[in-house]
This record gives structure tokens, sequence and C-alpha cells, in this order.
């Protein structure tokens, strides 16, 4: 899983595929979503790679966004029926293209409700044979399938800056060492990006990762 010890470490080469092909996203494939940052799901750490006590082998920030209150309205706009609206529409894609114990990457169900977990690098578990130019191979098929590139023009993405970066109410940047106890418990807005990605399996099955691409965190309230 690693390369030779003159070369790059494999979450080192897996940052930098991620950031060069996260800069390439077509506006249809970057969405917003607004929801409540869980105080016990929420990973977040702007400091450094896999840190120490996260129980992620290749993963540097990680956010599950819970469904709103239902009287959670601003300008007219109900966020808790806009997060079920988009719940639905990835349920629908996911539910088109997982197969496996492993594709339950994106939504996480808890006592009957859904929660959306983001991430940045999104190697929970790696394959004993996995190598960096599988991995780099692999990267390349993310982009989901055009034949959802209705529903995901129907969740209205935009563009945003491939690094990732998290304001406060103020439009201003949170230092990195406050963005967990900043974030945690709040109504935030996440943009990310939808990804695919097949892992095979040394069986020569596979499973499908559907996944959410984290890219930038506003603090609502």
């Amino acid at each position: 899983m690693s390369l030779s010890s003159d070369g790059p470490s494999f979450p080192d080469l897996l940052r930098t595929c991620l950031e060069q092909l996260e800069g390439s996203d077509q506006p249809e494939n970057v969405h917003d979503m607004v929801g409540v940052a869980s105080p016990t799901m929420t990973f977040l750490d702007t400091a450094g790679f896999a840190p120490e006590g996260s129980n992620l082998s290749h993963a540097e920030y990680f956010l599950t966004l819970t469904r709103p209150a239902n009287d959670c309205r601003v300008g007219g706009v109900n966020y808790a029926e806009e997060y079920d609206r988009q719940v639905n529409v990835l349920q629908n894609i996911q539910n088109r293209m997982s197969r496996g114990e492993d594709a339950q990457f994106l939504l996480l169900k808890d006592h009957g409700q859904v929660s959306v977990r983001f991430r940045r690098l999104v190697f929970d578990r790696c394959p004993p044979k996995l190598r960096a130019r599988h991995a780099i191979r692999m990267l390349r098929n993310w982009p989901v399938p055009n034949c959802f590139l209705a529903q995901q023009r129907s969740m209205e993405g935009r563009f945003i800056p491939y690094r990732l970066s998290v304001y406060d109410r103020q439009g201003n940047a949170v230092p990195p060492e406050a963005v967990h106890t900043s974030v945690q418990g709040k109504l935030v807005k996440a943009a990310f990006g939808l990804k695919h990605l097949y892992m095979a399996q040394e069986t020569g099955e596979g499973v499908d990762l559907f996944l959410g691409f984290l890219k930038r965190i506003d603090i609502l309230e």
C-alpha cells in the first residue's frame, strides 16, 4: 500500500491527486447543502493528515450534517424541507449505483433519521494490494455518470474554489485551530462535489463508493 522509500507517501499522493481533480469539477457537480453539524460525528482538522486519535486511516476532513429543525427558515426557504429534497436525490442516485456492504459512505441512517457524511480524503479502508498507480487510475473515474446530470442540476450546484475553507457568519475565515469548536452543533452550509469510485477486491468483485467531497463550509448561525 506504500511507495518506495524515496517516493511520496501513499496519503500524500492521494491528497495531490484529489486536489488536482477537484479543481476540474464542473458547476453541475458542485452543490450546497444546509444542515446541522453533528456534535458527535463531526471530525475536522485543518492542521495535518490523519491526526492522532482519528480512526480514519486516510481522511483529512470529516463532517456529518443532520436534518435542521422543521421551523428552520431563512428568506422564505425551509431548510428542513430542502434537506429532505436533496437527501432524496442523493438516495436515488446511490440506490441505482451502489453495490456491496461498503457502499454506504455518503448517507447514514440512525433511528430513522438520515444524515449526510462529507470528507476530503476518502480511504477509510484500503485493499491490501492497492498501490499508488492503481489509486491514480481509479481516481480518474470519479465523476458521477452523465445519466445523473439531470438530478445533479436539480440540486442547483455552483462552482466553489477547490481548497477547503471555513467561514463564520461575517464571512471571515475561521483559524484552523478554531474550526472544530466553531462548527460543532451549528447550522452550516457545506459545499461539496459528488464523486463515485469503484474499488476492486482481490476476489475480482468490487464495491461502488458514492461520496460527498467537502469543498467549503459556511457557518450560518
